[in-house]
Formats: structure tokens, sequence, C-alpha cells
């Protein structure tokens, strides 16, 4: 099991990125009307500031695994769509220490990458397997009323074996 992460340092071209991603998507899903998941806010500062630490976080991913060019396709919020292929979504919370977050609703079948991110710096903790995280022995509720998994960093695997099965595939290089 992983003990050790990998730190990412977002630069200034980086970090505009990511929030000219997240600025999009707070628009789109304003004017589409969607609500945020598990009781997020939909609209306003908040909203935004989600918007930008998942950004943050996919970008960081996308440019460990050098497959910036497939970040940020979906134009359309769409349930279920993936951050990086193959089957790829990132998980990223805004303090080092803080576990990854699996919904109850997620698809079992994804690759989750557990990302956190403190200003421009982002630590990539870890992968799983969703099936694997997806358990009881998971599952908590420490905010009353929104349930999930929680994962702690001990139990992911290490970014470089990721790394090394998408260069097999042939998508990282």
């Amino acid at each position: 099991m992983n003990i050790f992460y990998v730190d990412h340092f977002l630069d200034e071209r980086s970090t505009a990125k990511a929030t000219k991603e997240a600025e999009r998507r707070q628009l789109v899903n304003e004017i589409c009307g969607l609500k945020g998941r598990n009781s997020a806010p939909a609209s306003g500062a908040n909203s935004l500031s989600i918007h930008v630490l998942g950004a943050k976080g996919e970008l960081a991913v996308a440019q460990y695994f050098n497959m910036e060019d497939e970040v940020f396709k979906d134009q359309i919020p769409t349930r279920g769509s993936v951050d990086l292929p193959p089957n790829i979504d990132v998980k990223t919370r805004s303090r080092h220490w803080m576990d990854l977050v699996v919904q109850l609703d997620d698809n079992p079948q994804k690759i989750f990458v557990h990302a956190t991110c403190e200003n421009d710096f982002v630590r990539l903790h870890g992968w799983t397997y969703g099936h694997r995280v997806m358990q009881d022995c998971f599952k908590q509720d420490p905010a009353g009323g929104r349930p999930a998994y929680f994962v702690r960093a001990s139990v992911l695997h290490s970014m470089s074996l990721l790394k090394d099965f998408l260069v097999d595939l042939g998508y990282s290089k």
C-alpha cells in the first residue's frame, strides 16, 4: 500500500488555466440551473471555489501523467463522465490531511485519484478502483446527512503504478 505521495506545484499559467475552466463550469452550471452535488452550493463564491479546487486537482494529475491535452474536455456537465481517459476521476480536497471521498452513487468501475490542494500546491496521494473502496468499512457520515466513502491515503496505490499502467496502455508518455 502507498505511504508516499507526489507533490505538484501549479505555475501561474496552470493556475490561470484551472481558474478559467472553473469559471466556465460555474457559468454553465448556473445557466443550466444545476444544483451542487451532495448539498454543495450551486452558485456564488463558495461554489466557484469548489470548481477551482477540482480544476486544479484535475490539471495537476493531467500534468503528472503528461496528458494535459486530455483534461477539461467536457463542455456540458455530464453525469458519470470521467476527468481523464481511460476511466479516471480526480477527487480533490482542500487540505493535505484529508481523506479521499468517493460518493455513494459514483461508478465503482472508475479509477479514483486522490488529490489535495492548498493554494497552488497539489499533493497526489494515490489512486484506487472504486469497487475496492465502495464498501461498508469505508462508509462514514461526518457532516450528518451526507454519507460517503472516506479512504485513507495508506489504502491507496502509488501514483507511479498508475502512470506505468497508463504508459503501457498508450495514454501517458
